[in-house]
């Protein structure tokens, strides 16, 4: 599959370029994370390893969405506020976002909790990323 976000959230066959789902912004703000309208998705999509999730960065925390359906699974709200990219580990067990901002927060997956932020850095976090054994988180 292929995910491309703008004013909508549209997932693609790769092997034919059918467009399987797609998501506009009325139903992300239903969806609202705090109640508030959102200006849809924030800058970061990221499948999980087994291909069956989709993150979804928005404004104020992150949306894991069934693929195909595109169906809501959980929500792991955040108090910082326009977080930008997310990663999810190799085993799928850990979520990381950063924010425009200067932090990166883990999630821990199976229990949709927040594991630990990392804070207090110097400049704006663009980007995150595990190591393909899940045993280091990077970003810059």
């Amino acid at each position: 599959y292929l995910a491309t976000g703008g004013t909508n959230l549209t997932l693609r066959n790769t092997r034919s370029w059918e467009v399987v789902a797609t998501i506009g912004l009325p139903e992300f703000e239903a969806r609202s994370l705090t109640g508030r309208a959102l200006e849809g998705p924030g800058f970061g999509l990221s499948f999980s390893p087994d291909r069956r999730s989709l993150a979804v960065v928005l404004q104020d925390g992150v949306c894991l969405l069934s693929v195909p359906g595109l169906r809501q699974q959980a929500v792991l709200r955040d108090r910082m506020p326009h977080n930008r990219f997310a990663a999810i580990s190799a085993d799928g067990s850990k979520l990381a976002a950063c924010t425009q901002g200067h932090d990166v927060k883990l999630w821990d997956l199976a229990t949709q909790e927040p594991l630990r932020t990392f804070a207090g850095h110097s400049g704006t976090v663009d980007a995150t990323v595990f190591s393909p054994d899940g045993g280091l988180l990077s970003y810059l």
